[in-house]
């Protein structure tokens, strides 16, 4: 269970980008990007918003304010101090007023100290440190931002002079502190993604390549066979040194880890930072959804019959749920019907015992949604319409609750996954007429958009799905009739791929015959597991899918 400390939109907006290693100063940054854009673009955006933030939130503030708010923004690499300008008195001091004056094409000078409090900011990055002139209640004219300038009358004698626009440096500091902050939590992703480019150009090119380093080139082949990676193992090899030692071992240049001084680096980073500030904000906003809709879901509830109650009480879910709740309208006929296939499936497949977790079966009409999945409630409920809704909450549930205080669809063992459906999914969406109604909503703005599929969890609940579906081959009333949406790939390297990963995740939870199971006991039935295949992809004469 998630615990909620709060309910306070900020506060759980912060708390989800804490949990990604992104500072809490960007929690409420809002801007988005669009498929196929380039880093830079995406960068580009995710800048110009937060300019548009600190402009709302600096400005409002009064100097002391400001000086904590530069204090706090100073938390990475690159670090401001503030200088409090007062005296303008020398030439010199009379020159640099002037000039931030016309940098702020300011026509007239008085109260200009008072107004617009002109400071002395020292900025020390990467090693080096400059020191330039501001205004802490004003910007500058673009053309002045880190240049230097002079007047005509005396630039000879006393020089030029480095100015720099506050808003655009305190945007730049956030941004820069932020990413940096970010890449330094990435270690095993920029380990994974490195080893994956010379697994994917390996097979590509069908044979070994590796980088020239010989100890890197081993760090390499052992993340890529930690991870069942696919590779071309031989003798003939080729040297690729597209990334170095000191991407992978995230070694600093200066205060900057190497990884962010590259090109190649950044491709690793900034959309793994932009992904991830995506999905902390779509947690945060379920997260705020489950707080005000589930009790929505079961408000102005009618009286229970002492028929639906007594069932409620006595149904073979209550051995794998602590509790089960149904809606007075549903047909206990057929209910029982589905307790028998639940006990059928349950043969089948894991179905993890939760016994905080209750299931049950309600009218959903004004959620718009064949069932839903609460995390924070431990609720997994479907509607009384679609109970083939189950297979797919049952895959949130275990997404979850598996592994303690561990989202398994975030893990590293499903990225692999993750990024093999993304590619799926696109290359079936872009064969579909413009004005299919699929494509529509998948382009647009609506919830049920690319964005929504490709959340991490809603990619595992849809393996989850594929694999009871397709791999087990098993066919229930707790799963669709049918699989053809383009949301659903059905590629043969890509089932047994999905097939391995939860073969492996459920290997500790094998079920034995039933005549076996009869004599053990309830706690040695769970701890039983269930006999599957293991199938290795990484030798699969199939996986040039990747």
């Amino acid at each position: 269970m998630e615990r909620i400390h709060t309910l306070k939109k900020d506060e759980i907006l912060k708390q989800q980008f804490d949990y990604y290693g992104i500072s809490h100063l960007v929690a409420d940054v809002k801007f988005s990007v669009t498929h196929g854009q380039t880093i830079y673009e995406q960068m580009n955006k995710f800048d110009s918003a937060l300019k548009r933030k600190v402009k709302g939130i600096y400005f409002s503030l009064d100097v002391q304010e400001k000086l904590e708010f530069i204090e706090e923004i100073s938390f990475g690499p690159q670090k401001l101090n503030i200088e409090l300008l007062t005296k303008f008195e020398s030439e010199t001091e009379k020159t640099i007023l002037k000039l931030l004056c016309l940098g702020a094409n300011l026509k007239h000078e008085d109260n200009v100290v008072e107004r617009f409090q002109p400071a002395k900011i020292t900025i020390s990055y990467e090693g080096k440190i400059d020191t330039a002139y501001t205004f802490l209640n004003s910007t500058l004219k673009p053309k002045y931002h880190m240049r230097p300038w002079g007047l005509k009358k005396n630039s000879k004698e006393i020089g030029y002079f480095l100015f720099a626009d506050c808003l655009k440096m305190l945007t730049k500091t956030i941004s820069k502190n932020t990413l940096i902050q970010f890449a330094e939590n990435q270690v095993e992703y920029i380990r994974y993604k490195i080893a994956e480019y010379y697994s994917q150009r390996s097979i590509t090119m069908n044979v070994t390549i590796l980088p020239e380093d010989d100890r890197f080139a081993g760090m390499v082949k052992q993340e890529i066979y930690k991870n069942k990676l696919p590779f071309i193992n031989c003798e003939s090899s080729l040297v690729d040194n597209y990334y170095t030692y000191e991407d992978f071992s995230l070694q600093k240049n200066e205060d900057i880890p190497h990884i962010l001084c590259t090109k190649q680096g950044k491709e690793i980073i900034i959309p793994r930072f932009i992904r991830s500030m995506v999905i902390a904000r779509t947690k945060a906003e379920r997260l705020l959804e489950e707080q005000s809709t589930y009790a929505k879901a079961f408000q102005d509830k009618k009286q229970v019959s002492g028929k639906v109650k007594s069932v409620m009480e006595n149904n073979d879910f209550l051995t794998h749920y602590g509790k089960v709740e149904l809606d007075n309208d549903v047909d206990l006929v057929r209910f029982n019907s589905l307790e028998l296939e639940f006990n059928d499936l349950k043969n089948k497949i894991y179905i993890p015992k939760a016994s905080d977790y209750s299931f049950r079966i309600r009218k959903l009409g004004q959620h718009r949604a064949a069932g839903l999945h609460y995390s924070s409630f431990c609720a997994t409920i479907i509607d009384i319409e679609h109970p083939n809704a189950y297979i797919h909450e049952l895959g949130h549930q275990i997404d979850h609750t598996m592994i303690r205080n561990k989202i398994l669809s975030e893990s590293l063992d499903f990225l692999g996954i993750i990024e093999i459906y993304e590619k799926l999914t696109e290359e079936r969406a872009k064969h579909l007429p413009k004005e299919d109604p699929f494509i529509q909503t998948w382009n647009g703005t609506t919830k049920y958009n690319r964005s929504y599929y490709f959340q991490p969890t809603e990619i595992f609940a849809r393996a989850y799905e594929l694999y009871i579906s397709k791999c087990l081959q098993i066919e229930s009333s707790f799963l669709k009739e049918n699989y053809d949406s383009p949301v659903y790939p059905s590629d043969k390297t890509f089932l047994k791929i999905i097939e391995s990963y939860f073969n492996d995740l459920f290997v500790n939870f094998v079920l034995k015959p039933l005549e076996e199971s009869s004599h053990n006991t309830a706690e040695e039935t769970e701890l039983n597991t269930l006999k599957v295949k293991k199938y290795d992809y990484t030798n699969s004469e199939q996986i040039y899918l990747f």
